[in-house]
């Protein structure tokens, strides 16, 4: 989701690739929105899809959005593998 996500739609001019991101986007945020049990990504998945939206209007909130979510992901990914490294 990442890959597709980071890329904003509005940055290429191309009509095709501008809607079939959205679509992209839109879709990937919908399946995590719902089966994400933690409401941080829940929270996290229905900004990306409110930046989504809004991309053609202001961008800042989809890059906040972005920037939110790779914290959040690279946290909990370093805090796991610190967390197994002291348990080994």
């Amino acid at each position: 989701m990442i890959g597709i996500a980071t890329f904003p739609p509005i940055l290429l001019a191309d009509p095709f690739w501008v809607y079939s991101t959205i679509i992209i986007t839109l879709g990937l945020c919908l399946i995590g929105l719902f089966n994400s049990k933690e409401m941080i990504l829940r929270i996290v998945y229905l900004v990306l899809v409110l930046g989504t939206l809004l991309t053609f209007f202001t961008p800042y909130l989809y890059e906040l959005g972005i920037l939110f979510g790779m914290v959040l992901y690279y946290q909990k990914v370093l805090n796991e593998k610190t967390q197994n490294a002291f348990n080994a």
